[in-house]
């Protein structure tokens, strides 16, 4: 009875004496393949249902989405793409790497509160881009592109990929009140949208402040390919030896997890070493391939006791895996991370090529912390911070800026310890800022302050820094 479905429509086209049965094989195939595959591959197998006839004939993609929905697992990481040359299974936002003008944005109403119109705020432009070609920075307000006001649909239609573009922009300051003004209007000639190489890890930067040697890494992903990038930049930073590090993967959205484990790897005390990192289950038909990642033993540490991690909506899988390895390995409350919430990746998924249009991706095996846990979600920043809130719009620096929103707010390292004493005290609200709050983030008000008015004198901080402090 199991195949009784695929049977009648067989039995239907053999009905008149005619043996049309291989018209249906040419129609199904593909979803019959895919079946196949997810029977074998798909960390939920043994609980996808015996399929309707009717179903064989839908498209890959509606086909391979009732497989996942009818496994009952909520299921929100598989997925399946139209297998095409302009196909980035890691795009983000308003970027990708196969066709894009190199750039991410956020809408906003303006700012100013004189329109009520919509402005599109530039919050990444990738090194080497058409975007990047062209000047754009983070920060930056469009207004209009080829004369036509920005909307959400307007920027999704024009400002992803295509063809050259003339842009209209704009940047804001304060005035006395608060209130956000715009202080320029610029014309830039935007080029054609094309292929673009997104380094790994892009950034790197190291200062001191406050006593402190502090440095900091962008990584935009954490695949095997960046892996020489990485040794690199750590033996950079064991040479200047930091007595912080601040690790920025608001943008890291996929990779490998034996990278993960590596970076891991370069932070933690050597006590950790040769403990387990994560670990993959699969499902009962390929337990072979379960894997435990450990601590690499054979790297040399920067032996760090705590690390800032700053975390945006993009920030998915192996990031994941890697924030969770170093609050096992260093405890949660020495992985402080400022953002937003990330997205709860649990899962592994696999790339299968389909020959019939379809790249498939589904998820083959969960991904268990050191301690056999894979029951989990989201990670929730110790400090939720939004870049892009209005408060925060005047400091929507380049990434790796100290002034930069989030880079700032890890700078300020506010101890929570202190909020836990506090609040165990009977403090309220108000005690907690006026005790807490605002002595911990002195040194940032101090930076602000050193900052505005090198703007103001028209010098640079490094200038005002060193007057101040000779």
């Amino acid at each position: 009875m199991k195949h009784l479905s695929l049977l009648l429509p067989l039995l239907l086209l053999t009905a008149c004496g005619e043996d049309r049965s291989h018209e249906y094989e040419a129609l199904t195939q593909h979803n019959t393949w895919l079946l196949q595959q997810m029977q074998d591959y798909y960390l939920w197998a043994d609980n996808i249902p015996e399929q309707d006839y009717k179903s064989y004939f839908q498209t890959s993609t509606k086909f391979f989405s009732s497989i996942t929905s009818a496994a009952g697992q909520s299921d929100s990481w598989s997925y399946c793409l139209v297998d095409s040359a302009l196909t980035d299974p890691h795009e983000r936002g308003y970027f990708n790497h196969l066709d894009t003008y190199g750039l991410d944005l956020s809408i906003l109403t303006d700012p100013t509160k004189q329109t009520s119109r919509s402005f599109a705020l530039v919050s990444y432009v990738c090194p080497g881009s058409p975007a990047d070609q062209c000047g754009l920075q983070r920060g930056c307000f469009i207004g209009m592109v080829d004369n036509t006001r920005v909307t959400s649909s307007v920027a999704s239609k024009n400002l992803k990929s295509g063809e050259a573009r003339e842009l209209t922009c704009h940047h804001i300051d304060t005035i006395e009140g608060g209130s956000y003004v715009w202080t320029d209007t610029l014309t830039v000639q935007l080029p054609a949208s094309r292929q673009v190489t997104e380094e790994a890890f892009p950034l790197r930067n190291f200062f001191f402040y406050e006593g402190s040697w502090i440095g900091y890494l962008l990584c935009t992903n954490l695949g095997d390919d960046g892996q020489q990038q990485l040794d690199q930049h750590m033996q950079y930073f064991l040479q200047e030896q930091p007595t912080e590090l601040v690790l920025d993967l608001r943008y890291c959205n996929h990779g490998s997890l034996s990278t993960a484990c590596r970076l891991a790897s370069c932070i933690v005390p050597p006590g950790q070493r040769g403990q387990t990192f994560a670990q993959t289950l699969y499902n009962s038909r390929h337990t072979a391939e379960n894997q435990v990642y450990a601590f690499d033993q054979s790297l040399t540490s920067l032996e760090l006791s705590r690390i800032f991690i700053l975390t945006g909506s993009y920030t998915q899988g192996a990031a994941e895996w890697l924030i969770r390895g170093l609050q096992q390995a260093l405890g949660t409350d020495n992985v402080i991370l400022i953002g937003s919430s990330t997205k709860g990746q649990n899962v592994l998924t696999q790339h299968i090529a389909s020959g019939y249009g379809h790249q498939f991706f589904p998820a083959v095996a969960y991904v268990a912390d050191g301690q056999g846990n894979y029951s989990y979600s989201s990670l929730t920043p110790t400090y939720s911070v939004s870049e892009t809130s209005t408060a925060n719009l005047l400091y929507m620096h380049e990434l790796g800026d100290p002034r930069e929103t989030l880079f700032l707010a890890a700078i300020a390292g506010v101890d929570e310890q202190l909020y836990d004493a506090a609040y165990i005290d009977g403090a309220g609200r108000f005690r907690r800022i006026w005790h807490v709050t605002l002595p911990g983030i002195r040194n940032t008000i101090a930076v602000m302050l050193i900052l505005e008015s090198g703007n103001i004198l028209s010098i640079s901080f490094n200038q005002i820094y060193i007057l101040i402090n000779d």
